[in-house]
C-alpha cells in the first residue's frame, strides 16, 4: 500500500516550471486550451486540462481579474415625463380620473401630438 496511487503528485512543480510563459501567453490573449495544446506540443506537459484550468484559477487569478475586469459600456435608457406619456382610457374610472386631474395651461398650449 506505499504507492496506491496510479500517478505521482507532480503536476504542481510541472505547471510552476512554466508559469511565466503561461502569463505572458495569457496577456497576449490566449485561451487556456490554447495555452494548454501549446505546452503539450512543445514540452510534453503531463498535466490533464482541467487540472492545468484549475492551476490557471488559482496562480494566475489577478491576470484573469484584469481581463473581465474591462467595463462595458452602459446603456442609458431616457426616462419618459409624465407629460410625454399619454394613458389609455379603458375603463369609465379611468375617464372620470383623467376629468379630475388639472391641466397646466402653458403645457396645453405648448402640446404636440407624439408620432406615431
Amino acid at each position: 500500500m506505499n504507492d496506491w496511487r496510479s500517478k505521482s503528485r507532480i503536476g504542481r512543480s510541472v505547471f510552476i516550471k512554466h508559469l511565466n510563459e503561461i502569463r505572458e501567453k495569457l496577456n497576449q490573449g490566449y485561451t487556456n486550451r490554447q495555452i494548454y495544446f501549446y505546452l503539450v506540443e512543445t514540452y510534453q506537459f503531463a498535466l490533464s486540462e482541467s487540472q492545468f484550468n484549475r492551476y490557471i484559477k488559482k496562480y494566475c487569478a489577478d491576470l484573469l481579474e484584469k481581463m473581465r475586469s474591462v467595463p462595458a459600456p452602459k446603456k442609458t435608457i431616457e426616462k419618459k415625463s409624465k407629460a410625454e406619456t399619454v394613458k389609455k382610457i379603458r375603463n369609465p374610472s379611468d375617464l372620470k380620473k383623467l376629468r379630475e386631474q388639472s391641466i397646466d395651461l402653458e403645457d396645453l398650449q405648448n402640446y404636440q401630438e407624439p408620432e406615431s
